[in-house]
Formats: structure tokens, C-alpha cells, sequence
């Protein structure tokens, strides 16, 4: 029997699940990873001590400098193997995309997992509960069953009985008789309705009534009660204008306010370019200072120096101008522009501490810089034995298609 499809909610219930799950992984990982670096650290570097005389404070320095030229050193090294394995991940990808091309893909099927395979390849041994809820509802499904087996639909009868039934019934039914009495008293009750309820003002007994002073006084009444409404109008109104000019104010205020930040924004960022500008062509007009005096001491060397010796060198140069600089080469011009001598003789115990401090951060600096590309090339490692065996398998794919084409 085959399985039935899973309903929206069930599959956003287990999407849900799997994301959870994997959050957690991630958030594990990580935990682990911080950990591994914290212990690295604390392998690899010691807790800075400056207790002592200011010969056992200039050894220390002594010594955390050595240590500093070794794991730059490393670090370089690591640093160029990261530089390689980019461009091995990089000439991988390209060559993998280039394969693709070159087949058609094959037609996957559909495959309908259960949750309780799905769950159980995402959790293993720890997936104990079954999901399976055909299982559970099987004694309910039996239940139903038997409630629809008992209620029974009555047999049919004739058509022309059910047709005479009808006929009968239509002929016994008595037309309604009026009702006049309720159809008066309820157009009685709606005039009743209808006219407006006041009272009646009672006329003293053995006087003259005066309508026009009674009109006068009403009037008087309705323009008292006119003005009251009037002023109470003209009071909201106020209220409201008073609220407007409010609301413009602050409107106002927040317009320039936010067009002062703009201003004192775009000021900044003027600045900002200025500086950078500045500091651009600083570094060119040193870099063209150093290459001057350079080719000036060159030149002063070479005149110096006897017309034999002289061409011999030239002819060196010449032949090593055409060949490009070696990595050794290179390593060591970096690593010698990055190293400073150390003068910590003319120091005092103030400034070794402080000179301490710098190199021992210097240090730490450089450990996690060496850290961060070991963890790198891991992963490198395992993305270029990944994309290695998709390179095998779209290659297999591919000789399977050409000898299908050559059969042809």
C-alpha cells in the first residue's frame, strides 16, 4: 500500500523541527570552536608577569621578541598557504562549471520519505517516539465505521404515494384569515411613535395665556442654547489651531534638526576623503622619495666602484632583471620590512613594562592572526576534496554520455 502524501502543516512542523535542530548544531559548534581557541591561546601564550629587576624586564623583552619573529614567520607561511589553496578552490569551481556544460543532467525521481526516516536520519539512535499516526488512529477509524453502519437510510417508497402524500397536505392547508385588530393596534402604536413627546404646558386656571410671551421665552431658550453650542465650537476650534501651529513647530524643529545631522554628515564625509587624499599622496610622494635616493645610492655605488667590477655587476643585474622574484626571496623582504630592531637599553622600569605590554599584545595579535589560518586551511582542505570528487563524478557522467552518443 502506498504511503499518502503529508498535509502543509505536518511538513512545516517538521521543517520547523529540522531548523531547530540544526540551530542547535550551529550554536554547539561554535561553542566548541571558542573553546578550542581559548585553549590554544592558553597553550601557546604564557600570562605576561612584569615583576622583577630592569635586566630580568629587558630579557623578557628579548625573549618575547625572538618568540615574535618565529610566529610571524609561521604565520607568513600559513598566510601563503591560505593565498594557494583560494586559487586551488577557485581554478576548481571554474573547471567544475565548465563540466556541467558538458552533459545533460539526468532526470531525478521523487523520492517520499516518512517523518519517522526523516527524523530518523537526522537524529540516529537518540529518535525513539514513532510518528507514524495511522497506527494510533486505526481503533478511532473502526469506531466511525460502525456509527456509520448503524444509521441506516429508511427504504424508499413509491414515488406516486410521496406525490399523493404532497397533494393531501397541500389541499388541507387553510388559507390564513386577516387579522385586522393586530394590524390596527400596530398602526396605531407607529403614529403613536411618530409624534414627537412633549408636555403639554398647563394652562392656569381663570387667566389669559400669552402666546407671544411664551414664543419669546422659547426663542430665548433656543438662542441661549445656540450660543452655548456656539462658543463650545469656536473653544474646540481653538484647541485644535492651537494643536496645529504645535504640530508645525515640531514638524519644523525635527526638519532643520535633521538637516543639521545631514549637514554636520556631509561635512564629515568631506573630511573624511580630504584626509584620505592627503594621506594617498603623502604615501606617493614618499614612495617616489625612497625610489629616488635608492637609484641615487645605486648610482654613487656604481660609480665608485672600479669600470671591471662594475660591468660584471651590471651584467648581474641585467640577468636577474628578467627573472621573476622567488618566494624565498620575497618572504624574507617582507618579514625583514615587518621586523624593528629592539633599543630597550636606554629604558627605564616604567617604559620596559610598557614596552612589555606592546609586544606581549603584538604577540597575541599575531597567535590568533596564525590561528584563524590553520582553522582556514581545514576547511579549505575539506572544500577542495569535495569539489575534487564532484569533478570525478561529472567526468564519470560525462564518458557515460559520450559512449551513449557514440553507440548512436
Amino acid at each position: 500500500m502506498s504511503e499518502k502524501k503529508m498535509s502543509s502543516s505536518r511538513k512545516h512542523h517538521l521543517k520547523s523541527l529540522m531548523l531547530q535542530i540544526a540551530q542547535e548544531l550551529i550554536a554547539e559548534e561554535e561553542a566548541q570552536s571558542l573553546e578550542d581557541r581559548k585553549q590554544y591561546m592558553s597553550e601557546n601564550i604564557t600570562p605576561l608577569q612584569l615583576t622583577g629587576s630592569i635586566a630580568e624586564l629587558q630579557d623578557l623583552c628579548k625573549k618575547m621578541h625572538q618568540k615574535i619573529d618565529v610566529i610571524d614567520e609561521e604565520r607568513y607561511d600559513l598566510g601563503s598557504k591560505v593565498g594557494k589553496s583560494d586559487k586551488e578552490i577557485e581554478d576548481l569551481q571554474i573547471k567544475v562549471q565548465d563540466l556541467k556544460g558538458k552533459f545533460k543532467k539526468p532526470v531525478l525521481k521523487k523520492v517520499c520519505m516518512s517523518a519517522d526516516a526523516m527524523l530518523q536520519a537526522l537524529l540516529g539512535s537518540k529518535h525513539k517516539v514513532s510518528m507514524d499516526l495511522r497506527s494510533n488512529l486505526k481503533q478511532v477509524k473502526k469506531e466511525v465505521k460502525e456509527e456509520v453502519v448503524e444509521v441506516e437510510v429508511a427504504p424508499e417508497a413509491a414515488p406516486e404515494e410521496e406525490v399523493e402524500e404532497e397533494e393531501v397536505e397541500e389541499e388541507a392547508e387553510p388559507e390564513p384569515e386577516p387579522e385586522p385588530e393586530v394590524v390596527e393596534e400596530e398602526e396605531a402604536y407607529e403614529e403613536e411613535e411618530e409624534k414627537p413627546k412633549f408636555k403639554v404646558p398647563k394652562v392656569p386656571d381663570g387667566e389669559k395665556v400669552d402666546f407671544d410671551d411664551l414664543h419669546k421665552k422659547r426663542q430665548n431658550k433656543d438662542l441661549i442654547e445656540l450660543q452655548g453650542l456656539i462658543d463650545v465650537h469656536f473653544e474646540n476650534r481653538k484647541k485644535e489651531e492651537e494643536e496645529l501651529i504645535a504640530l508645525k513647530s515640531r514638524i519644523e524643529k525635527r526638519r532643520s534638526e535633521r538637516a543639521e545631522i545631514q549637514r554636520v554628515r556631509t561635512e564629515k564625509d568631506k573630511e573624511r576623503q580630504a584626509r584620505r587624499e592627503e594621506e594617498r599622496l603623502k604615501k606617493e610622494e614618499m614612495d617616489q622619495r625612497r625610489k629616488a635616493d635608492d637609484d641615487a645610492k645605486k648610482k654613487s655605488a656604481l660609480t665608485n666602484m672600479g669600470s671591471s667590477y662594475s660591468s660584471s655587476l651590471q651584467k648581474a643585474d641585467t640577468k636577474r632583471g628578467g627573472k621573476k622574484q622567488t618566494e624565498r626571496e620575497k618572504k624574507k623582504k617582507i618579514l625583514a620590512e615587518r621586523r624593528k630592531p629592539l633599543n630597550i637599553d636606554h629604558l627605564n622600569e616604567d617604559k620596559l613594562k610598557d614596552k612589555a605590554k606592546d609586544l606581549w599584545e603584538w604577540m597575541h595579535q599575531l597567535e590568533s592572526e596564525k590561528y584563524e589560518h590553520i582553522e582556514k586551511l581545514k576547511r579549505q582542505k575539506y572544500e577542495v576534496i569535495s569539489l575534487r570528487n564532484r569533478i570525478d563524478e561529472l567526468q564519470k557522467h560525462s564518458k557515460k554520455g559520450a559512449a551513449a552518443r557514440r553507440r548512436k
